[in-house]
């Protein structure tokens, strides 16, 4: 099963309210940030590394709200939403669910193939089998789940 690191790096000169990265493409969704004061170039190690961790498969972009990571990935057959503390790497809060082989898209990799998208106090996210939930931001508790 291949794996994929989740990877924060770390610019000496970057502003100290991270913005806001709340859907696929970004606030505007045009993949552009707008933060000021950012590094113009790095050292030839690159930026600092502050922490890295492995998930599991997927392709799912990760969504930025308040100091908080948001993404998904599969487990062999089950499909996982997640919440990570962007300092730490620290689980905040993970929701796991069946996500059988069987689903949309398959030929482009297992999946999940979506980035979660965030709206007042909630988080949405849509498994490779179609199935939406809707999450409390804070807790990961499941509000509600719709099969599209």
């Amino acid at each position: 099963m291949k794996t994929f690191l989740l990877c924060l790096l770390l610019s000496a000169t970057a502003t100290a309210a991270a913005p806001e990265w709340p859907q696929f493409g970004g606030p505007h969704r045009n993949f552009t940030s707008d933060a000021t004061g950012l590094a113009a170039s790095w050292p030839s190690s690159g930026p600092k590394k502050l922490w890295a961790r492995p998930l599991g498969e997927g392709y799912s972009g990760i969504a930025i709200d308040n100091g908080s990571l948001f993404t998904m990935y599969r487990q062999r057959d089950d499909e996982v939403a997640i919440a990570l503390d962007a300092a730490t790497g620290k689980t905040l809060w993970e929701y796991v669910y069946k996500a059988s082989g069987s689903g949309m898209a398959l030929e482009n990799g297992p999946g999940p193939h979506t980035t979660p998208l965030m709206v007042g106090d909630r988080v949405y996210t849509v498994g490779i089998n179609a199935l939406m939930n809707c999450f409390d931001k804070k807790t990961g508790k499941l509000a509600w789940s719709k099969d599209l």
